[in-house]
């Protein structure tokens, strides 16, 4: 529970310079992308005929080739203010200072490793809906009734998430470290491995805990297709933003036993 309690107490204490920053990326994926994707693929499974690897990958995926193209374009946009956001909040921990002065300083000094960084869950993501799609083809054709296909391609998919969520718990922190040190991005993966050491399941625990009952709201909507969820999805990636942008900075900085300017004659955690 600490790093959710650091994480939450600084996203809560500066959410309004979190969230100025983080707004329009949060707008941009909201109104692009489909959250609970998956949980829409399992409820219209059954009414589905899949006879091809193709046919299973985007309707698992619901991919676009309107909406990617509008993600594709987006995303050097989403990279600026995320790279933004992680440079005010690094530096806000080291100097202490949370302001928008030289604003563009944080974005080109964490532009590239946020770049580096994108490119790599992109890679991942697609590794990922090619593994699900696989398998699900595999049950398709090797279990002839419909509700043991589906059950076993629940069972996959959640094994998937889970194993790359565990990855991410492994290497998340080479993002601040890449920030506040100025190391490469092999570097950096290697000193998180180093760094997770001893913490893991307490990261673990909070990268996935707070984020069950979001995405159970969101699944819960999608699953009975309600039109309107999506003027929610972008506070839920404001929200997540904001959150796992904290979280990265303050487990890194309370794992590396760096003071924090930030909480300094402020606050004091046991």
């Amino acid at each position: 529970m600490r790093y959710i309690k650091l994480s939450l107490q600084y996203m809560t204490k500066n959410f309004l310079s979190l969230f100025a920053v983080l707004l329009v990326p949060s707008i941009i994926l909201g109104l692009t992308t489909e959250p609970s994707s998956m949980v829409r693929f399992f409820v219209g499974f059954k009414d589905a005929n899949y006879d091809s690897f193709g046919q299973i990958f985007f309707d698992q995926s619901e991919l676009k080739w309107r909406m990617l193209l509008i993600s594709l374009l987006c995303i050097p946009l989403i990279i600026v203010f995320i790279s933004g956001a992680c440079g005010m909040v690094s530096r806000h921990m080291r100097l202490g200072v949370l302001d928008f002065k030289n604003f563009n300083r944080r974005i080109n000094n964490n532009f590239i490793l946020i770049l580096k960084s994108v490119i790599v869950i992109l890679i991942i993501s697609q590794l990922y809906a090619v593994f699900c799609t696989s398998t699900t083809f595999l049950w398709v054709k090797v279990i002839p009734e419909i509700n043991g296909a589906l059950t076993m391609t629940i069972i996959t998919n959640i094994l998937a998430m889970l194993t790359v969520v565990m990855l991410f718990a492994i290497f998340c922190l080479a993002i601040p470290t890449m920030s506040v040190t100025g190391l490469g991005l092999r570097r950096a993966l290697a000193e998180s491995m180093s760094m997770v050491k001893g913490h893991y399941i307490k990261m673990l625990f909070a990268i996935i805990f707070p984020m069950i009952i979001p995405y159970a709201a969101l699944s819960a909507l999608a699953a009975f297709d309600y039109w309107w969820r999506i003027i929610i999805y972008p506070f839920f990636f404001l929200l997540t933003f904001s959150y796992y942008i904290s979280f990265l900075y303050v487990t890194y900085f309370d794992i590396a036993d760096v003071d924090r300017d930030d909480l300094k004659n402020k606050y004091v955690f046991n």
